[in-house]
């Protein structure tokens, strides 16, 4: 059996970012919201995504090369999602 770096092609993976449009366009993709979390600093609250999903790494480099490409329609729908539970999380 050959060895290799690369994870397994189907196993589930976790990303965190601070960046709502790149949480939207992975959701809009497949990925889950894993967790959020909120970290306050005085007066200053700082939101922490984390996304779950098989292709997560693949569509990480899909946004940051800016070759992203998804329906504007579920784009739309998935940081309206992202929002509510962010502002949930704020209260």
């Amino acid at each position: 059996m050959m060895k290799t770096s690369n994870p397994k092609p189907f196993a589930v993976q976790r990303i965190k970012t601070k960046d709502l449009w790149q949480s939207a366009f992975m959701l809009a993709k497949g990925s889950h919201l894993y967790d959020l979390r909120v970290k306050k600093d005085g007066h200053r609250q700082e939101v922490t995504f984390i996304l779950s999903g098989e292709n997560i790494n693949r569509l990480k480099r899909e946004f940051t090369s800016g070759q992203a490409v998804c329906r504007v329609g579920i784009l739309k729908a998935s940081m309206m999602h992202l929002k509510d539970e962010m502002f949930r999380a704020i209260q």
